[in-house]
């Protein structure tokens, strides 16, 4: 299990961001103990994008293009946000969220997406288009964060019933 210190807030998850390698904390139900044991700890950069991912494979060339422009308009005229239109167009399994990544490791993102150089030529609140030919993949994304330091500790869960 991984824990960060900007997407897990729980008691639990402070207590283990807080201590270092070898820390362990356990919990306890009527039926169960478990402990949870830092074996690994980081401060990795993490990137927050958002993204609406179009499917080459399931839409023509001519719809994308139609669908970039019609994204691009209504988000340059305050028509819609990118989240309800990352809800309305993208096929990604975010999209629920508004095409929101979290926060992430660079290669937790869409391999089309994991390129450094890209992420960092733009500026917050940028939207760019990124191609992917080969796997018939299209992404309108929106750098939505600068990129940031986040504390990681990886974790060893085992669950001992009582």
């Amino acid at each position: 299990m991984r824990f960060n210190e900007e997407n897990h807030q729980s008691q639990l998850a402070q207590e283990l961001l807080s201590g270092g390698n070898g820390t362990t904390v356990s919990t306890r139900t009527q039926f169960e103990k478990t402990y949870f044991k830092v074996v690994g700890k980081t401060n990795d950069p993490h990137y927050r994008l958002s993204y609406i991912y179009l499917d080459g494979n399931t839409l023509t060339m001519a719809e994308i293009d139609k669908i970039r422009k019609t994204v691009l308009h209504k988000h340059d005229s305050e028509l819609e946000t990118f989240a309800n239109l990352a809800k309305q167009f993208s096929s990604a399994k975010n999209a629920f969220k508004g095409g929101d990544t979290n926060w992430v490791k660079i290669n937790e993102l869409p391999k089309p997406l994991a390129d450094i150089d890209e992420i960092l030529s733009h500026k917050v609140d940028d939207i760019y288009m990124v191609s992917n030919k080969e796997t018939n993949s299209f992404y309108i994304v929106k750098k939505t964060h600068v990129i940031r330091r986040i504390k990681e500790v990886k974790v060893l869960k085992v669950v001992e019933r009582l």
